[in-house]
C-alpha cells in the first residue's frame, strides 16, 4: 500500500502526542499541524535530492518521431535520461517493417562536430531510421540522428522528480518498507520547528543512517553510501548513461 499524505502527517503528529488530522480538516490545517505537513514534504525532498537515480523515480517515456523534426521534448526538463534503455520499438505492421534497434548515445559536442553538419544538409531522400541520440546542454530536448524518414516509436526511461504532496489522499513514491526513514527525517524538521535542538540532532543522525541503508538495499551496485552526491556506482552510470 502507498501511504497517503494524511497518513504520513498523522504519523508525525502521533509521535509528538498531537491530535491527528482528518480528511475534513486536513486542507485547512494551521500552526503546528501545517508544519507537520511541510515536514513530510521536506523529508521526501531530502531523500529524493540526495540521490537522483532512485529506482522508484524511474518512469517509462515514449517519443513518436516524424519526418518533420529530429528534436523532441522530454517530459521534465532536468530529469536524467537513462540512455542505455533508449530503443526504437519493433513494428511489423509498418511498411516496410520497423526493426527494433538500440540508439547509441553521442556526446553533444561530438554530435555538433560530426553529425550536425550531415543532418543539417540532408534532404528527405537521405532520412533513415535513427541510430544515435544526444541531449543538448539546455536539457529540455533530445536529438536523434539521422533525421527520421517516418514515424518511429522510441521507448526509454527517465528519473522524474515527483510533485509535492498537496491533497490528503496524495501518495508518496517512497517505498512502504522505508516509510520510517521518511518519518524520522520529517521529525527532524518538526523538532527544529519546536526548537528542540537536542532531539533534532539525534533524529537527524538516525535518518541519515536510514537513507544510507536505503541506498545499500535498493540501488543496484551501490557500494559507497557515505556521500552519494559524489560517489555513484560505475555499473549504474558509466561514462555517459545519465544526462
Amino acid at each position: 500500500m502507498a501511504y497517503t499524505f494524511l497518513q504520513l502527517t498523522n504519523k508525525v503528529l502521533t509521535r509528538l502526542n498531537e491530535t491527528a488530522l482528518t480528511q475534513s480538516n486536513f486542507a485547512s490545517a494551521t500552526g503546528f499541524n501545517q508544519q507537520a505537513k511541510d515536514a513530510v514534504n521536506a523529508a521526501i525532498k531530502d531523500i529524493i535530492h540526495l540521490y537522483q537515480f532512485w529506482p522508484f523515480l524511474r518512469v517509462a517515456q515514449t517519443i513518436t518521431t516524424s519526418s518533420s523534426t529530429n528534436e523532441y521534448s522530454i517530459s521534465q526538463s532536468l530529469a536524467p535520461v537513462d540512455f542505455y534503455t533508449m530503443q526504437i520499438r519493433k513494428d511489423n505492421t509498418a511498411t516496410p517493417p520497423v526493426v527494433q534497434s538500440v540508439l547509441t548515445y553521442m556526446d553533444y559536442n561530438l554530435y555538433m562536430r560530426y553529425r550536425f553538419p550531415v543532418d543539417a544538409q540532408a534532404d528527405s531522400t537521405q532520412y533513415s531510421q535513427p541510430q544515435w541520440v544526444t541531449r543538448p546542454t539546455s536539457g529540455s530536448t533530445i536529438i536523434v540522428s539521422p533525421w527520421p524518414d517516418r514515424v518511429y516509436t522510441i521507448d526509454y526511461f527517465i528519473y522524474e522528480v515527483p510533485a509535492e504532496l498537496v491533497n490528503y489522499n496524495d501518495t508518496t513514491v517512497i517505498p512502504d518498507q522505508f516509510i520510517d526513514v521518511l518519518i524520522n527525517r520529517a521529525m527532524y524538521y518538526a523538532y527544529m520547528f519546536r526548537e528542540n535542538i537536542e532531539s533534532a540532532s539525534g533524529i537527524k543522525d538516525e535518518s541519515k543512517q536510514g537513507i544510507n541503508q536505503m541506498l545499500r538495499q535498493i540501488v543496484p551496485g551501490f557500494t559507497d553510501a557515505k556521500d552519494p552526491r559524489v560517489v555513484r556506482p560505475r555499473a549504474l552510470t558509466g561514462p555517459s548513461r545519465f544526462f
